[in-house]
């Protein structure tokens, strides 16, 4: 049987400032590496979107989806499924959530997201079916979440840059039960195909993506496996 490889946690030069490869490049390279899809989890901090200046909040938003929106023309031409996520920090914690299932109207409704506390989120999360999972919950400076707060949490984060202790991530998810994902955390080349999920199907948009991901029912992958 055929699975199908998808990258959980990808950055784009275009909106996230650490993030060093554009999308174009990103999806090309994912796509030769024998990747299927891949989720757009661009940085979503109020600290990024102070970095807009003075104007509303609508051109912030619009600036910030500039590396899904290239992402995702870049897909259609390959034949491959962006997915439209992000990764939020709420301003209360240094956590980082990555969040899935997202939509233009949602952020129209409600832009300003980092704002909410974790607890605030998750019920709003709920509401609207997204799926949340705390990445790399044990790097330095990051606290375990509230197992309330989250559906899910990265066991598996490829980025050779960061000691997130998978080991201890994978333990505090089976603890609790939680929704296990691994993703690469992709920000330069070298961080390509080095980890994700493999489903038996593969999602055609954004909400089929956030009900796999709620199902469970999709394999751990990670750079070992290449």
């Amino acid at each position: 049987m055929r699975m199908y490889k998808i990258e959980t946690h990808l950055h784009t030069a275009q909106s996230s400032t650490c993030g060093k490869v554009e999308a174009k490049e990103a999806v090309t390279l994912l796509h030769e590496s024998g990747y299927s899809a891949a989720a757009v989890t661009d940085h979503f901090y109020k600290t990024r979107f102070d970095s807009y200046g003075d104007i509303p909040i609508a051109e912030k938003i619009s600036l910030w989806k500039q590396g899904y929106e290239a992402a995702r023309e870049q897909g259609e031409r390959l034949g491959f499924k962006i997915y439209y996520g992000m990764e939020i920090r709420f301003t209360e914690s240094p956590n980082d959530y990555l969040v899935y299932g997202i939509s233009d109207e949602l952020l129209a409704e409600s832009p300003e997201l980092f704002r909410m506390t974790e607890k605030e989120f998750k019920a709003f999360a709920d509401r609207h079916h997204l799926f949340v999972a705390q990445a790399h919950p044990f790097r330095e400076h990051i606290t375990p979440a509230d197992p309330k707060n989250i559906h899910g949490v990265e066991v598996h984060n490829g980025n050779p840059r960061h000691d997130s202790h998978n080991e201890k991530a994978l333990a505090f998810g089976e603890e609790h039960n939680l929704i296990l994902l691994s993703g690469s955390d992709f920000h330069q080349t070298e961080d390509c195909s080095r980890g994700g999920i493999l489903s038996k199907t593969l999602p055609q948009n954004d909400r089929e993506f956030a009900d796999l991901l709620f199902s469970g029912d999709f394999e751990l992958f990670h750079e070992d496996e290449r």
